[in-house]
């Protein structure tokens, strides 16, 4: 049972005003478009993480493929 299905009868019975059922709908409104963002923002700190990870592991596994001086310039550049 949700509560901004209940408004419009809140209103009809005279229970609250319109202008109390318009705060509670934009209040309801503002807290789920909080949860999305959150939510958002947990997946791209996931992605950014994996992207990092996999960009690692591709140099890790061609590392002794690399010459010495693509070697030297990656420590010097990551360091």
């Amino acid at each position: 049972m949700s509560i901004r299905k209940e408004l419009p009868e809140l209103v009809k019975a005279n229970v609250i005003s319109q202008d109390t059922a318009d705060r509670i709908s934009d209040y309801y409104t503002f807290k789920s478009e909080q949860n999305s963002n959150r939510l958002y923002i947990v997946f791209r700190i996931l992605g950014t993480l994996l992207f990092g990870i996999g960009i690692i592991l591709i140099i890790a596994d061609n590392w002794e493929k690399l010459s010495r001086s693509v070697k030297t310039s990656l420590a010097i550049y990551i360091y």
